[in-house]
């Protein structure tokens, strides 16, 4: 079966255990996922990103994203870039990261959950820093997985990676 094919969300569960996960679920678990108290809602409605076909130009843009982080007022471009940056280099090298996070979530597709988690970490980063080597902002959030009593079992701090001189987001990834 497909990656996204299912609609049961205890399939999805399963499909993550077998990506890796070393969480065993069961069709009655339930988790909720949140980045600075907002919870990811798998039925909201994301904005839609742009493809990025294989003839499509670098900067062609997927989406913008609004952020609250410093520089102030600015926004940030997620553009279909490539190998190093952009939509191609998450897709590429963070994709399966996305989707096992998003597996608890209830989220059968990455870039769905993805969009969800990149906006809140710009809206409210936790952390935020430049890293003059690289000439580009770091910002940081933190995401927490509970069960169904509340408790937590997992935390993440997903990095949101944007290039000082055009905004443009270089990666984004749900480290641990």
């Amino acid at each position: 079966m497909a990656w996204g094919s299912s609609n049961n969300f205890a399939e999805s569960h399963t499909q993550a255990s077998l990506l890796g996960d070393k969480v065993k679920f069961s069709g009655s678990e339930k988790y909720t996922v949140s980045i600075n108290g907002v919870e990811y809602n798998p039925v909201r409605t994301s904005d839609v990103w742009a493809a990025c076909g294989i003839w499509d130009d670098n900067m062609k843009l997927v989406r913008t994203f609004p952020r609250n982080g410093p520089p102030i007022g600015e926004s940030a471009f997620l553009r279909c870039g490539m190998e190093k940056w952009g939509y191609r280099h998450i897709k590429a090298r963070h994709m399966n990261d996305w989707k096992r996070v998003a597996a608890y979530a209830g989220s059968y597709n990455w870039r769905d959950f993805a969009d969800w988690a990149i906006e809140q970490v710009l809206i409210a980063p936790y952390a935020t820093n430049y890293s003059a080597t690289h000439d580009m902002w770091n910002y940081r959030a933190p995401l927490v997985i509970r069960d169904n009593n509340g408790n937590v079992i997992k935390r993440y701090r997903p990095l949101v990676a944007v290039a000082n001189a055009d905004s443009n987001i270089i990666t984004a990834f749900p480290r641990r």
